[in-house]
């Protein structure tokens, strides 16, 4: 919904500086298996920690990327920037749905709620496993996807900045 790799856009929900959580189910279950040992059992939080914003990503690597940047009120009012690949889905989810749906999302993220902060996480609790990032895991879509490893290294140095 914020990153359009095939065609080298995004949209950034609010200014970009919110953090946002990333964990990847694979990540989930090595975290519950590995917690099973644990003595006691806190809130469970764990995950990759990334900002999307463009400021970060050094101008020659922006060019050709198209980024636009929704503001809250945007979001709020149900619509984010229609990247291309959206189009694709019109036939099967409805634009106005899409819009909606994307928006929330959006909005969550730009206004904090997938950026977790507590106390202690099961990352710290248990440091010999790490998390899968962002752009691994662009970069291993990408590869089942059958792209080459030149287009892959192209579309994660800009895009994966991004988010």
């Amino acid at each position: 919904m914020v990153s359009d790799i095939a065609n080298n856009a995004a949209a950034i929900p609010g200014s970009g500086d919110v953090p946002a959580v990333f964990t990847h189910t694979s990540d989930v279950a090595r975290f519950v298996a590995a917690s099973l040992d644990l003595d006691h059992w806190d809130s469970v939080h764990y995950g990759h920690r990334r900002q999307s914003h463009m400021e970060r990503v050094p101008a020659p690597r922006r060019r050709g990327k198209r980024v636009a940047y929704d503001p809250i009120e945007k979001l709020q009012s149900g619509r984010v920037t229609e990247l291309p690949g959206h189009i694709a889905v019109y036939p099967h989810f409805l634009k106005e749905m899409l819009q909606k749906f994307a928006a929330t999302f959006a909005l969550w993220w730009a206004t904090g709620a997938f950026d977790f902060k507590p106390k202690s996480t099961l990352n710290d609790r248990l440091p010999s496993l790490s998390t899968l990032k962002v752009r691994e895991l662009i970069e291993l879509g990408s590869r089942q996807a059958g792209w080459n490893d030149s287009h892959i290294s192209a579309t994660t140095r800009g895009i994966a900045e991004l988010v």
